[in-house]
């Protein structure tokens, strides 16, 4: 009978081994099978991947390439257009070319002016003696002076070299005055190498393996990163051969033929080509001014990565297949242990649930948390971005206005008036202290906040900031009330400490107050504080007083109820007062409606009793 048991057994186990073993056998072809295909499949989406980013890399750099060359049209027009360039009048008219540049900036080479004969009239971006050499050349028998004068219309020129042997492209707008007779152009150079750069720095990353090409409507390459090309005409057939190595295989060289003809006719579209053997993608778009087709744009993508990464995944296929079969052999051994191992993986699991249930609950506090720096975060972005749009935004009108301003003096030159001074001023130091304060509070936070200490008595800085604070109000409905001491009679407070730190914190808190006080007083009050050695600073306002929702986060960051200000002033105060080892707090007033801020920092520290004596003496 345990014969008979044991065979059974026996069969029984080389039956779940011939189970056991056909499975392994089956999953492994199976995964290989599987792996091959998902290979393919993650090759091919890596494939279209590079081609779609390739397509999206070309149509964004056409348009910032449209959007840069148009603004230079514009301004062309612009310039063109105003009387004093109409009238010839030169001296008037040159801070017109410099302004352009100026706002223009890069790849913006110059703009210059010719008159009716096509000589130089002026040009920025020159110096005297380059001046000297080139005032009043004779460009009449440029295309970019000839197109404008025949047909009266903006000319778009292919690479021209210039009288500087730099190789430019030129647009020219010509200058009609109101009788309609030819007066001139105004023509700008605009380096192709120096856009395309810029405009691939900003939409192609910096370690990618992809190639910008531009080639003129009439097929002249403008720019290329092997310059020996630049200025050939890729239609003539012995140039092509050149620039197309022979190792492009002979229906690639088609493609290459197929692209060159779309491109020509101002389509736009993309196409994969083997060099190397290596897949690239080509995506080409045309740049359309006013209407017309100006250059096309070439972008050239290998398919390196989806090589490299078929590769891994063909590695991985084979290591998969053996991992298969180890465990198909092994599965047979494991079945013994698995019940054994069950009842300690069970005591195993339930202690590692309790422990990820804690860790889960500690990662939804966390995210909790990181919620509300969210939310303060992008608080704060708003808040910045108005802040910063405000100041900006007021200096651009007092520019405007002074460009518009009809106000002439007697010599004939624009007036600009005090009052419009002071506001362009005051904005730019508001955009000032907004840069400074995101800068301290880096500093804080990195703990590389550098003081200056010094000896200095604090009742000037204070009277300091009440003046500043004085010269920064809109209106007079608000009264600063100062007393250094409970006595009449003025005290000298000597402390050790920063003294533009100092002119920072009383600056932030008069503002605070300020900021929610429409009209009332301010009252501030400075003394020593008892036998602490400390001089004791309060400031308190008869505004609305600090919200309850507030208070709890009062001094942290991007914490504000007003719709001005970032809600950095009083985390850098108190950063600043606690860097010197004092302290402050803030409490609603109980007497009167409005709020008070204190803050201690240290007296000068006193070595003798001598010298204590002294001091009382003086003050």
């Amino acid at each position: 009978m345990k014969n008979i048991t044991k065979l059974i057994l026996s069969r029984s186990n080389i039956i779940l081994l011939v189970i056991i073993g056909a499975v392994a056998i089956s999953l492994s072809a199976l995964s290989y099978q599987y792996s091959t295909y998902n290979a393919r499949q993650i090759a091919a989406n890596a494939d279209e991947d590079v081609r779609k980013d390739t397509e999206r890399q070309a149509t964004d750099i056409r348009g910032i390439l449209e959007n840069k060359i148009n603004t230079v049209v514009s301004n062309l027009h612009i310039i063109a257009n105003t009387p004093s360039v109409e009238r010839g009048e030169e001296l008037e008219s040159r801070v017109l070319f410099d302004t352009a540049e100026n706002t223009i900036g890069a790849p913006l080479d110059f703009v210059a002016w010719l008159n009716s004969d096509g000589r130089l009239v002026w040009s920025s971006n020159v110096n005297a003696s380059t001046w000297a050499q080139y005032g009043g050349v004779d460009l009449s028998m440029r295309p970019y002076f000839i197109e404008a004068r025949d047909t009266r219309e903006p000319y778009f020129s292919s690479i021209i070299e210039s009288v500087d042997d730099i190789p430019r492209v030129f647009m020219s707008v010509p200058v009609i005055d109101n009788e309609q007779n030819f007066r001139g152009i105004v023509y700008a150079g605009y380096r192709l190498d120096t856009a395309a750069q810029l405009v691939r720095d900003e939409v192609i990353e910096e370690d990618s393996e992809s190639r910008i090409l531009l080639m003129s409507k009439d097929g002249v390459l403008l720019y290329s990163r092997s310059p020996e090309f630049v200025g050939r005409n890729l239609l003539d057939e012995a140039v092509l051969a050149e620039i197309i190595p022979s190792r492009i295989p002979g229906e690639e060289r088609e493609k290459v033929n197929v692209v060159l003809r779309d491109a020509l006719a101002g389509k736009s579209g993309s196409i994969d080509i083997t060099i190397n053997d290596v897949r690239n993608t080509v995506a080409f778009e045309p740049v359309i001014l006013n209407g017309k087709h100006f250059l096309t744009l070439f972008i050239l993508t290998p398919h390196i990565f989806a090589k490299g990464t078929a590769f891994l995944i063909e590695q991985q296929n084979n290591v998969n297949t053996i991992i298969i079969a180890a465990i198909g052999a092994m599965a047979f051994a494991m079945s013994f242990l698995v019940l054994g191992w069950n009842k300690r993986l069970q005591a195993a699991v339930d202690a590692r649930t309790e422990e990820l249930q804690e860790a889960n609950k500690r990662l939804i506090e966390a995210n909790e948390q990181l919620k509300v720096a969210s939310k303060m975060q992008k608080e704060f972005i708003n808040i910045a971005a108005h802040e910063l749009r405000t100041p900006t935004q007021a200096i651009l009108g007092y520019i405007e206005l002074l460009e518009l301003q009809k106000e002439e003096t007697e010599d004939g030159k624009k007036m600009m008036t005090t009052t419009d001074l002071r506001g362009i001023s005051r904005n730019a130091k508001r955009l000032q202290r907004l840069t400074e304060d995101i800068l301290d509070v880096t500093r804080i936070e990195s703990n590389s906040l550098h003081l200056n200490l010094e000896k200095f008595d604090l009742s000037e800085v204070i009277q300091t900031a009440i003046y500043d604070a004085q010269s920064r109000l809109a209106n007079g409905k608000i009264k600063f009330i100062y007393n250094n001491e409970p006595k009449e009679k003025r005290v000298v407070i000597t402390v050790n400490a920063d003294k533009e730190r100092i002119m920072q914190v009383l600056s932030n808190l008069l503002d605070n107050s300020i900021k929610f006080t429409k009209e009332g007083t301010i009252s501030i009050s400075a003394q020593r504080a008892g036998d602490r050695q400390v001089a004791m600073v309060s400031i308190k306002d008869t505004g609305t007083g600090i919200h309850p929702d507030i208070m709890p986060k009062l001094f942290t960051k991007f914490t504000t109820k007003s719709e001005k200000g970032t809600g950095l002033g009083l985390f850098l105060t108190k950063s600043i007062v606690e860097a010197h080892g004092g302290e402050i707090w803030a409490e609603n007033n109980s007497d009167v409606k409005g709020a008070t801020f204190t803050f201690t920092i240290p007296l000068e520290q006193q070595k003798t009793k001598d010298d204590d004596n002294n001091s009382d003496n003086r003050c």
